[in-house]
């Protein structure tokens, strides 16, 4: 509960349910009964940092700490400002680097790590990038097509669903009235009394409902099927894919015992007649006895020479 504390007045919510705590640009909370007396002029100096806040600023704090609302309204500051994507960089070390140093950016605004070096930093990048930015800031990523393209699949579909459903319910209507013109014929120009020409109808209308409910089979329609659009690789960035067969650090082995055989020589010397074949279900999983039983030695020789005299 300390977090629900005021910092000034120190009243809590487990004495006052309804507290509302607030939080400015400087991470430092307040209730709002404390923002509107110490600012009710517009402005005024943090009580824990001094720095000059602006009472509009104040925002209803959303995590428990509040260093952690500083950062988010941070970083939501910097990526309006710096909003480069992927696909505006010639590979993606270029772009990993770009995000690098933004995060570096983020990290000493919210920790007050060099201030004014790092709002320079940025102005440079920003003049760095200024074409690129503009471009940008009008230009839609390739997720942005993405959803736009989904949702308007979906709202095609879904046109088409009630477009059925108007069709279908029209085409209800004209046979009903159909039907109706026809019963007023028959009682019009028939011989038979009205009770016999209506209970005709109804077994007829009967007998064809029964017909549509067992033969009309529905229309199936195929599901549409999304397709996301596979990642873009250029040649800079197939270099970080490339398999190096090169050894990068050595295993040294000093058991201070006798030497164990590799696995494939287990068998062959012996050392695997105890122990059980290895089932095919382990096999499919890529397990095999050889490994415990090499363990085993191991565990065994590991110290030997550590009792010779």
């Amino acid at each position: 509960m300390d977090w629900q504390t005021c910092p000034r007045c120190k009243s809590s919510r487990y004495r006052n349910p309804s507290l509302v705590l607030k939080v400015n640009v400087c991470g430092h909370c307040l209730c709002e009964n404390c923002v509107n007396q110490l600012f009710n002029r517009g402005s005024g100096p943090c009580p824990q940092c001094q720095v000059i806040l602006k009472k509009d600023k104040f925002r209803v704090q959303f995590f428990e700490d509040a260093e952690m609302d500083k950062e988010v309204d941070i970083r939501r500051k910097v990526t309006q400002e710096l909003f480069l994507r992927e696909e505006d960089f010639p590979s993606l070390r270029a772009y990993n680097d770009y995000l690098e140093e933004v995060e570096g950016f983020i990290f000493n605004l919210v920790s007050g790590t060099d201030l004014e070096g790092t709002r320079r930093a940025m102005d440079a990048m920003k003049d760095t990038y200024k074409k690129g930015l503009q471009n940008s800031r009008w230009k839609k990523s390739n997720d942005q097509v993405f959803l736009e393209e989904l949702v308007e699949k979906e709202r095609a579909s879904n046109d088409e669903v009630s477009r059925h459903a108007h069709d279908s319910q029209r085409e209800e209507e004209i046979r009903k009235a159909k039907e109706k013109d026809q019963l007023l014929d028959l009682l019009q120009d028939s011989d038979m009394s009205a009770e016999s020409v209506l209970a005709d109808h109804k077994r007829k209308r009967g007998i064809l409902d029964v017909e549509e409910r067992y033969h009309v089979v529905p229309e199936v329609r195929p599901k549409q099927v999304i397709e996301e659009p596979p990642p873009i690789i250029t040649a800079a960035d197939a270099e970080w894919f490339l398999l190096d067969d090169r050894q990068l650090c050595g295993v040294e082995d000093d058991l201070n015992g006798p030497p164990v055989l590799s696995p494939d020589s287990l068998a062959a010397a012996g050392f695997l007649r105890s122990i059980r074949e290895t089932p095919a279900a382990e096999l499919a999983m890529g397990f095999t006895c050889v490994f415990p039983a090499r363990r085993a030695l191991l565990a065994a020789f590991d110290g030997l020479y550590n009792f010779q005299k």
